[in-house]
């Protein structure tokens, strides 16, 4: 995706200007201290997350996204598992001669081998 950069002034409600990145569908990417600052606005606020959102011009989705981001930091995180797991690589039979190969595939390098006695 093609990334331009672009300054936007808006104003908050403190009067402060700030500046973002936006890419070429004219979204706004803001810095993490940004986004720390609004958090601590909306949280001073007393407005529910969908008013204090569309009062800033910001998604509702995304500003629960950051706050679930919070509560639930990246190094509490628990890794994805891959959904393959390869318990034992020895062949579970030796397939005759007179077999029919039904399917073969290659996943992540593992060579699996589908036969029909």
């Amino acid at each position: 995706m093609e990334t331009m950069t672009a300054t936007t002034a808006r104003q908050t409600d403190g009067g402060v200007s700030t500046t973002a990145k936006v890419d070429a569908l004219g979204r706004r990417t803001l810095s993490g201290a940004e986004r720390q600052r609004l958090l601590e606005e909306y949280r001073a606020s007393g407005q529910s997350a969908a008013e204090f959102a569309r009062a800033r011009g910001l998604g509702y989705t995304t500003l629960c996204g950051w706050l679930q981001q919070e509560r639930a930091p990246r190094t509490a995180r628990k890794a994805k598992e891959p959904r393959l797991k390869v318990l034992d690589t020895a062949p579970l039979f030796t397939a005759k001669a007179s077999d029919t190969l039904l399917l073969e595939v290659i996943i992540n390098g593992i060579l699996i081998k589908i036969h029909r006695p």
